[in-house]
């Protein structure tokens, strides 16, 4: 098994003996897990607003780690980008909680594949920039 996988705790899979969309199936879920796992870790919430997008600029080396494991970062979007998956939670919205209360987070948890993921990229980064004063870059408040 790749040491980078057996890193984030990905389940010893029998590659030889076992479907490809089972595996990568396996996998995406494992990464879903692995995701909000981190966060309960680093924040005691099981999926903070923006974990997608601040796990993958991590793990992408697009930002510093801050409390999050850098190299657990990089092993996510390794494993994101061997099975053509990310995980984003679309519900968060500015005027709801940031957070996903315990009991409801797997099933509000959304798959997209890579191509998708780097197009919602796109849209956030702007969103970002479109939300900062242009005089000082601070952002807006909401």
């Amino acid at each position: 098994m790749n040491p980078a996988m057996q890193h984030i705790g990905l389940p010893d899979i029998d590659f030889w003996h076992t479907d490809e969309s089972d595996w990568r199936r396996e996998a995406a879920w494992h990464l879903c897990a692995q995701m909000g796992a981190h966060s309960e870790d680093v924040y005691c919430a099981s999926w903070l607003l923006d974990l997608e997008y601040e796990l993958w600029a991590i793990g992408a080396g697009e930002a510093s780690p801050g409390l999050f494991d850098e190299r657990l970062c990089r092993d996510l979007v390794a494993l994101a980008r061997l099975v053509d998956c990310w995980w984003f939670c679309p519900h968060f919205a500015r005027d709801r909680p940031n957070f996903t209360p315990h009991d409801r987070h797997i099933g509000q948890r959304r798959p997209v594949d890579l191509a998708t993921w780097e197009r919602m990229r796109q849209c956030r980064r702007a969103l970002d920039k479109a939300s900062r004063c242009p005089g000082c870059g601070r952002r807006w408040l909401a």
